[in-house]
């Protein structure tokens, strides 16, 4: 005859109700970025807030071209643009209380990753750029997190447990948006773009546009995790990030199986 909660791995027992648990996951977060509309986007001057790459170039290149002023072109209309997607594992401390400690660490799917120019396959910059060479994307992600577990603190099987949670650490997320560029430094062997001709001899490019974001951020939001069984669940959340020095935002669902014990 065995004793009620004792032996029973059942979707109806949860072991101790008290005490603490420590919550391991393994999860996928998909970054939606906001991008604010911009102007001059591939110019010199937004080398700081954007980078231009050349699609369909291996090595990846970087546009190192001067864009003409002409209305229509090289410009970013603002809007909602995919941001990448960052793999993490995760550890939480829960207290019999509800409050949660831990850390998030992974790494991020995103770009650009820029050759460096003049080394082996990779153009040097043009004389009459003035771009600079970009920096390659930053595709760690670290974060420290507090939350709470409003329900159910201590989740047995079958039990969905509810939380919000505040953070911060340091990522970067880069959203492309496809420009066209009047480009009036003219490659060689190419002849002006008639779509071009009211800026000047130019030829027309089509351009990817990095909107750069990062390198650290405050993040917030929701969840709910759902036990399966005592030691075994899986958790999704609606995150939300908000990246600085260079400001952006984005909404970020995640989902992760956890182990719980």
């Amino acid at each position: 005859m065995c004793t009620p909660g004792e032996g029973n791995d059942g979707p109806d027992t949860g072991g101790t109700t008290d005490g603490t648990q420590h919550l391991l996951s393994v999860g996928v977060q998909v970054d939606i970025a906001y991008v604010s509309s911009g102007e001059n986007v591939c110019s010199g001057e937004s080398s700081a807030s954007y980078v231009c790459m050349l699609p369909d170039t291996d090595p990846s290149t970087q546009f190192f071209g001067v864009p003409a002023g002409l209305n229509g072109t090289n410009a970013i209309n603002g809007g909602l643009a995919y941001g990448g997607t960052r793999v993490f594992v995760g550890y939480d401390y829960f207290f019999k209380f509800g409050l949660g400690l831990g850390a998030r660490v992974g790494y991020a799917i995103g770009g650009p990753y820029p050759c460096t120019p003049g080394e082996e396959g990779c153009p040097a910059i043009p004389d009459g750029s003035g771009t600079p060479a970009a920096n390659s994307f930053f595709p760690a992600h670290l974060e420290a997190r507090a939350s709470w577990k409003f329900l159910n603190p201590n989740p047995k099987g079958g039990d969905f447990a509810p939380h919000v949670f505040i953070g911060g650490g340091g990522a970067q997320v880069n959203s492309s948006v496809p420009v066209t560029v009047c480009d009036q430094l003219l490659g060689e062997n190419e002849e002006a773009s008639e779509s071009c001709a009211e800026g000047g001899p130019a030829v027309e490019r089509r351009v990817d546009a990095y909107q750069l974001a990062g390198l650290t951020f405050v993040t917030f939001g929701g969840g709910v995790s759902y036990m399966f069984h005592r030691h075994f669940g899986i958790s999704g959340e609606l995150k939300f990030m908000v990246l600085f020095p260079t400001v952006g935002f984005t909404i970020s669902p995640t989902i992760a199986p956890v182990v719980a014990f």
